[in-house]
This record gives C-alpha cells, sequence and structure tokens, in this order.
C-alpha cells in the first residue's frame, strides 16, 4: 500500500502564492491583449482521465497559447499532458528559494 505524501502548510501557502502571482501576471498581460487587439484572451487548466493536470493553459482568441507548470521545491516535470496538448512551448516555473 502506497502512502499519499502530506504537504505541510507551509509549501502549500508558497505554492499557493506563487500560483496566484503567475495567474495575476498572465491576466494582466490578457487584459491588455484584449485592450489593444480587440482579442478574447483567458487562462485555464488542463486535467485529464488520468488526473494529469497543467496548472495554466494561456488561451487567446480560442486557441491555447502555452502550457504553464509551477512547482516549489519540487522539480519532477511531468511532460505528458503538454506533449498531448498541441501547444508550441511550455514555462516550467521553479521557486526554491525561502520567501516570496
Amino acid at each position: 500500500m502506497s502512502r499519499s505524501r502530506v504537504e505541510p502548510i507551509a509549501d502549500y501557502a508558497e505554492k499557493t502564492l506563487l500560483k496566484n502571482i503567475v495567474a495575476c501576471s498572465h491576466l494582466r498581460e490578457f487584459h491588455f491583449i484584449e485592450d489593444t487587439t480587440g482579442g478574447e484572451a483567458a487562462l485555464h487548466y488542463l486535467r485529464d482521465k488520468e488526473k494529469h493536470e497543467v496548472d495554466f493553459l494561456p488561451v487567446i482568441d480560442n486557441r491555447p497559447v502555452k502550457t504553464i507548470e509551477v512547482k516549489v521545491s519540487d522539480d519532477k516535470f511531468s511532460g505528458i499532458l503538454h506533449d498531448k496538448s498541441k501547444v508550441v512551448y511550455t514555462l516550467l516555473i521553479l521557486y526554491f528559494g525561502s520567501e516570496i
């Protein structure tokens, strides 16, 4: 029987804060795109039936632009969904610091 890893509160808080920073940054960029080009931009996440997940999937004019994965103190990257999503590139954000 395998045990699931319980994430310490500090790691969870750092991860949540970092994901919010990334989301706010992209939303700001999307508002700029919408205001200057008239295009539609949105920020989604992606999950498949096997529970693989991508943190962010930016979509501009109904086309996925890139996949974004945010990691805090974990450098293991699973490219399974990134390969399936058929986007041009993947942005991996790793944070190993002690403060955000």
